[in-house]
């Protein structure tokens, strides 16, 4: 944990408003979220309605969180992508090993892919439609076809990076591995 908590302190030398360590451990959670969907260097509404949710869903799960200064840090983070990558994939590969988050990690990465992807369904769904519906990502889960066996729902962009989050944090499970052999095919 003593390099976690050296990630962290990294991560606070250049914040005015320094974040606790339970709520750096929750913006790494969600950092590859962020890089999923921002592959495309464009984050749209719908795919900016999904983090939110996923936000949302962590305070929830923790209320010792504060929903504000996650999504100031989320936008922080997602401005300055590039910069804080390896700080974030550092403390990422640390989290994924300590809590056996391998798994997770690509489904989490799946789920923001398939939101992300050009999906009028996920676009309708999540509020970029004239209709406005603002519906769970369960019922999204249920409209939009899984990711695995819809190579077109994720863009080479997005499996690049993807695959990359998933080598620096040593997640390449064999389970991870042959999901992203499909997406390949």
């Amino acid at each position: 944990m003593e390099e976690l908590q050296n990630y962290w302190e990294e991560y606070n030398f250049n914040r005015f408003n320094p974040v606790d360590l339970k709520s750096f451990e929750t913006l790494t959670i969600l950092f590859p979220i962020l890089a999923v969907v921002a592959a495309d260097h464009n984050i749209d509404g719908a795919e900016k309605e999904f983090y939110l949710e996923e936000i949302q869903r962590k305070v929830h799960q923790n209320e010792k969180l504060n929903l504000t200064l996650l999504k100031e840090e989320v936008r922080y983070i997602t401005q300055n992508l590039e910069e804080l990558s390896p700080l974030m994939l550092g403390a990422l590969k640390i989290l994924v090993e300590k809590d056996g988050l391998a798994h997770e990690l690509m489904d989490m990465m799946l789920s923001a892919a398939k939101v992300s992807y050009e999906s009028w369904q996920a676009k309708t769904l999540y509020g970029e439609s004239d209709s406005r519906l603002k519906l769970s990502k369960k019922m999204i889960d249920l409209v939009v076809e899984d990711a695995i066996s819809q190579k077109e729902r994720i863009s080479d962009e997005e499996l690049n990076v993807i695959k990359m989050i998933l080598q620096k944090t040593n997640a390449l499970t064999e389970r991870n591995k042959s999901i992203l052999e499909n997406l390949s095919n």
